[in-house]
Order: structure tokens, then C-alpha cells, then sequence
């Protein structure tokens, strides 16, 4: 498990620091993880890990299945949700720069969504919908 919990670490670009602050550990704790073969990982941290930097917790603790699982839709909602509520300046800007590549069409997609979305609070006004 050492070896993918470091292959996950050396891939996602962060610094040990950073790694340490999104995990809620001490660097130190990831410099053990990365150098040492002594380390067992609780599994509070092991969910942390595998949220955050969105791995299957079945690869990370046995090599079984795929280190980025499939995700559903509204798995990928969620998570993009998670992103725009927890933004940081560089979320912002990397948001706003992929707005700006959409092409005439997926702007014709986007304003039909908000549309949907205006009619959808208006619709509920406190009231559950049927249906």
C-alpha cells in the first residue's frame, strides 16, 4: 500500500507541505510515508487520501481495480460543487479560462441550463415538486 499511496503522492504535484495541509497531517507524517517502510497509514487518513485526490480506496489499500474510479454523474456534481464552495483564487481563474474556450454551441447549452435552473427555483418556492 506504500508504494500507490507514494505513486498517488508523486503524481498529483503537490509538495509534501501541501500534501500534509489537504490530508490534515504533519509534513513530517509524508516525508515517513514517501521514505520509510515502517508506516501504517490509519484509515481516517486513508479516506482523506482517497477524497482528496480522488482514488479508489480498494486500489490504494490492495492493487485491486482502478486507481481513478468511473465516477457517476452525480458524483461528478458533487465534486466540481465541492471545488466552486472551497474555490481558491486558482480554481476561479482556471473556471473563468474554461469558460472562455466554450465554443458558440456550448454557450447555447449553458444559457438553456441556467434557464432550466431560473425555472426550477422558481417552480419550488419552498414547495416540494411532484413528479
Amino acid at each position: 500500500m506504500l508504494n500507490r499511496l507514494r505513486m498517488v503522492f508523486s503524481e498529483c504535484g503537490d509538495n509534501q507541505t501541501t500534501i500534509a495541509k489537504k490530508t490534515g497531517v504533519t509534513p513530517a507524517y509524508i516525508w515517513k510515508i514517501m521514505n520509510k517502510d515502517n508506516v501504517t497509514p490509519s484509515d481516517p487518513f486513508i479516506n482523506v487520501v482517497c477524497s482528496t485526490y480522488e482514488i479508489s480506496k480498494e486500489w490504494l489499500k490492495t492493487g485491486n481495480g482502478e486507481m481513478h474510479p468511473e465516477k457517476t454523474r452525480a458524483q461528478q456534481i458533487g465534486l466540481f460543487v465541492s471545488k466552486v464552495m472551497d474555490a481558491d483564487s486558482e480554481f476561479q481563474k482556471n473556471f473563468i479560462y474554461a469558460l472562455s474556450r466554450l465554443e458558440e454551441r456550448h454557450w447555447e447549452a449553458l444559457k438553456e441550463f441556467v434557464d432550466i435552473l431560473i425555472e426550477e427555483c422558481s417552480d419550488t418556492s419552498g414547495k416540494e415538486k411532484e413528479g
